[in-house]
């Protein structure tokens, strides 16, 4: 009997460790965003606005219908990100060459220019929370990108 237990507290040991995970993720994400930036260049973005930059940064050109999509945002959330972003300078909203009412959008320069800002601040950040201890850093970032590339495609799925 004790046999037909193991499986059961097997599969319960690692629903706890991945929710223990989930939890980590979440804290360690508010931790982050919680200090905010030192660098007074770099311009604050709402959560929205950093869902829709991290996708146009890393898909430059994609329709609007593609950026709601991928982040989950209403059209009305995204175009209101969207208006916030051009306002800023980090986003260039173009019309389509075929079709004129489609939108294309592109991170700018200074766009570029802010996540790199950003970027260095939040290495610095974690190398110093981190203490030096960067020994399996690259298993983890593997691990989570994983993890996201996951959840993207269940959430797309469901």
């Amino acid at each position: 009997m004790q046999r037909d237990d193991r499986p059961d507290e097997t599969a319960s040991a690692r629903a706890e460790a991945m929710a223990d995970l989930v939890d980590l993720v979440v804290n360690v994400a508010r931790e982050v965003r919680h200090h905010g930036a030192r660098d007074a260049a770099v311009v604050r973005l709402t959560s929205a606005e950093g869902n829709v930059m991290r996708y146009v940064d890393s898909h430059p050109g994609a329709s609007a219908g593609e950026v709601a999509e991928a982040t989950g945002l209403q059209r009305s959330n995204l175009s209101t990100a969207l208006r916030s972003l051009q306002a800023s300078g980090l986003v260039e909203r173009r019309a389509d060459d075929v079709d004129g009412r489609a939108v294309h959008v592109y991170p700018t320069p200074k766009a570029a220019e802010n996540l790199r800002r950003l970027r260095r601040e939040w290495a610095e950040r974690v190398e110093a929370a981190l203490g030096g201890e960067v020994e399996h850093l690259e298993g983890t970032v593997t691990l989570l990108r994983a993890l996201e590339e996951g959840l993207v495609a269940a959430r797309r799925e469901g």
